[in-house]
């Protein structure tokens, strides 16, 4: 039997951002305690406002994310999430695009993942809200090969 793997879904396109290397920091408002193996779930749906966003710029073109095409309801990667650091501490410190891919407002988290491995094809999964746990077994089997030794 494989071990569990803590996961985090994120709307869309944020979470194909790290999927794809364009992220680092998922930023939230909330905290953990846990450092680790993290898998990077996209959410089943997508707002308006988040097509739109999208759509927006020069800055979103460079990723080649198209809202029409990103995966829904499934999981798209796998990181180590390494550290979490008040966004005030850290805001200054970064490029203008990680900036635009993030909500760096005072008092919010900005969790920092390494070591980014895109899950392809996508698996689809149910997410859930917060932190949880990925215990299925089909499911672990499927992600082995996403996970560095």
């Amino acid at each position: 039997m494989q071990q569990p793997i803590k996961a985090a879904s994120l709307w869309q396109p944020w979470a194909s951002l790290i999927a794809i290397g364009a992220k680092q920091y998922e930023t939230r408002d909330w905290t953990t305690s846990y450092r680790g193996l993290i898998v990077i779930h996209a959410a089943k749906r997508m707002t308006a406002d988040q097509i739109e966003f999208c759509s927006s710029g020069e800055v979103f073109s460079k990723t080649q994310c198209c809202a029409g095409t990103l995966p829904l309801g499934c999981i798209v990667a796998v990181a180590y999430l390494e550290q979490i650091q008040r966004t005030e501490e850290l805001i200054n410190k970064l490029d203008y695009i990680e900036r635009c891919f993030g909500d760096f407002s005072h008092g919010r988290f900005a969790w920092k993942l390494r070591d980014v491995r895109q899950v392809s094809p996508a698996i689809p999964y149910k997410g859930r809200q917060g932190l949880f746990t990925i215990s299925e077994e089909e499911v672990l089997h499927q992600l082995a090969s996403h996970i560095a030794p």
